[in-house]
């Protein structure tokens, strides 16, 4: 699972589905734009995503991202 079909499976906006994806709202955008060559998620954020869909899929809560400075 991409994070773009993650964001839109559960309606999120680009802001929402960064920041659950612990990116940035830019790189998230440049990685909805995959499909028309720009850059492909990598395969870490793709199992962040799918890991994440599990989660509220079984009726969790996802927890809060860590951001390191």
């Amino acid at each position: 699972m991409t994070p773009t079909e993650y964001a839109a499976k559960y309606n999120l906006r680009a802001t929402v589905a960064a920041y659950e994806l612990a990116m940035t709202e830019n790189g998230f955008r440049k990685q909805q734009l995959h499909t028309k060559n720009r850059r492909q998620p990598s395969t870490q954020t793709c199992r962040v995503a799918q890991l994440l869909d599990f989660i509220r899929e079984s009726g969790m809560v996802p927890p809060e991202p860590i951001f390191f400075d």
